[in-house]
């Protein structure tokens, strides 16, 4: 069959119009906008839709305790501790205690009582000086006294058998005595801190009838012939509720005490027109006492690094005994543990006239920064009350 040319070129325009032409673009799904960035107008609404489906509330999953508060959880027992002493400032160096007397007690001393040979080369040669020292203890022979003292007051679920340990470290210190002493022995090599291991709380009570004699080995072996502390809980302790086990021995508390050579006093006394209290330390003290002439002075409190004028505090009358008594129950010490701290500093600080410029107590986590403690298992709660004195 013939075709003309006009059909034949037709025929062939055709193809190739048909062949050029463009493919339909295939369909692309659109990214959604990145954070921060505008959805274009056109899609608005599903943008929108998008944010509401993620921001819809979901049901909050029960979130586990932290491994940390689980631990704590597991670790604690049902015991207390309770802890009661004294730091005494005087010149450059600080004592950690509780025997007090650097004097002798009124009506000087008894017929059974000896005066130590030693007295004026530890404890200076006059009333309140104590040759520039700063610590737990360092008292004269023959007056009442106490050192740190740490009691444990189990509760009703606590666990007889259970084996604590109690460590005591002295920052920039050493200890000068413990009691009990490993196997009942002399006094070890001391340094800085000390540990007590196996102790273990009974439901007996004891008091000052458990206290060692004077001419037990870990007394006599004190450095310098010191005075021995835990001796001296017989003249002044109330009962404990709960004996206290330590291998062989049995005592109504852990004691301790130590010197801080060089240890600068943390509350420095301005006189004068200006007269003021400042608190070098960081951290808190109160209450506190001064005395001007006759005169007690309180001072409630007194912040880390800050100063008040002695116009300021309260006087106030009656016995400081007294008030001193409802400052302890206060601070968390039993009403036996009070009575003991009284009476063991009766003596000499708590008596006129006064060896000390200030008085008062540190706070919790002061005693925590100078005598750090740590109890294993952990217990339910710790109290330390110790006083603080510049002499």
């Amino acid at each position: 069959m013939r075709y003309s040319r006009p059909l034949v070129a037709s025929v062939l325009l055709c193809a190739l119009v048909l062949a050029c032409e463009p493919s339909a673009p295939e369909k692309k799904e659109k990214a959604a906008p990145v954070s921060g960035e505008a959805a274009p107008k056109g899609d608005k609404a599903a943008a929108e839709a998008d944010v509401a489906i993620k921001e819809a509330p979901t049901e909050p999953l029960e979130e586990a305790a932290a491994p940390e508060e689980a631990a704590a959880a597991e670790v604690l027992a049902d015991f207390a501790v309770h802890e009661w002493g004294m730091l005494r400032h005087t010149a450059d160096q600080l004592f950690v205690s509780t025997t007090p007397p650097k004097r002798p007690p009124v009506g000087g001393f008894g017929k059974d009582q000896v005066k130590d040979p030693d007295w004026g080369e530890l404890l200076g040669d006059e009333p309140g000086k104590a040759n520039g020292q700063f610590g737990l203890g360092m008292s004269g022979v023959g007056a009442a006294g106490g050192k740190p003292l740490i009691m444990l007051h189990p509760g009703p679920t606590f666990d007889a058998n259970t084996d604590i340990s109690v460590s005591v470290s002295l920052v920039g210190g050493t200890f000068r005595e413990v009691w009990p002493t490993p196997a009942l022995g002399a006094q070890p090599e001391h340094a800085s801190t000390y540990s007590w291991t196996g102790v273990r709380a009974t439901a007996e009570p004891c008091g000052r009838e458990m206290a060692p004699a004077a001419d037990h080995i870990a007394c006599t072996t004190i450095d310098a012939g010191g005075l021995c502390e835990a001796a001296e809980m017989a003249a002044y302790l109330s009962p404990v509720p709960n004996c206290l086990s330590v291998g062989d021995s049995k005592t109504p508390a852990l004691v301790y005490n130590g010197l801080f050579p060089g240890a600068p006093a943390p509350l420095v006394l301005s006189e004068g027109e200006d007269a003021a209290l400042e608190n070098r330390s960081a951290h808190p003290f109160g209450p506190l006492y001064l005395h001007q002439g006759d005169t007690l002075l309180r001072i409630e409190k007194l912040d880390a690094s800050s100063k008040l004028a002695l116009s300021e505090a309260v006087p106030f009358d009656g016995e400081l005994k007294d008030v001193l008594k409802k400052d302890l129950l206060t601070k968390g010490l039993t009403e036996g543990e009070a009575d003991s701290f009284v009476a063991a500093w009766s003596p000499d600080v708590l008596r006129k006239p006064w060896v000390w410029q200030v008085f008062g107590f540190y706070s919790a986590e002061g005693v925590e920064a100078v005598v750090p403690m740590t109890v294993t298992p952990q217990p339910k709660g710790i109290v330390r009350v110790m006083a603080v004195t510049v002499e």
